[in-house]
């Protein structure tokens, strides 16, 4: 269910970028799904999803977030949407695990994520 923005009446919605494989499954459950292929076609929908004011989420595979680094630091600034990096359809490279302990470690002052 997209959260509710009470002040200016907007529903927030989730996004997912990336290749096929991995993100056409998240479109069976409701959220807007970009498919990209390439580094044109990713920077294009990028740009389509940063003109939306309604995106509050914003799952990214490593793939393409590793191709788009500089173009979503610009995204990752602000408030929102939330760029969350998931595994893309070879495996995980652990990039979201490491940017995750990153912002507990700079919120907390620690590293609670340590095994």
């Amino acid at each position: 269910m997209p959260r509710e923005d009470t002040k200016n009446n907007l529903q927030y919605k989730i996004a997912v970028l990336g290749e096929k494989e991995a993100v056409l499954g998240f479109y069976a459950v409701g959220l807007k799904v970009f498919v990209v292929e390439n580094e044109k076609e990713a920077v294009d929908k990028l740009a389509k999803i940063k003109g939306q004011n309604d995106i509050g989420i914003l799952f990214i595979t490593e793939y393409f977030y590793n191709i788009l680094k500089e173009e979503l630091r610009e995204i990752e600034g602000q408030v929102l949407p939330a760029v969350v990096v998931i595994p893309d359809h070879t495996g995980s490279k652990e990039i979201g695990m490491r940017k995750m302990k990153g912002v507990i470690e700079k919120a907390v002052g620690s590293d609670i994520l340590s095994r």
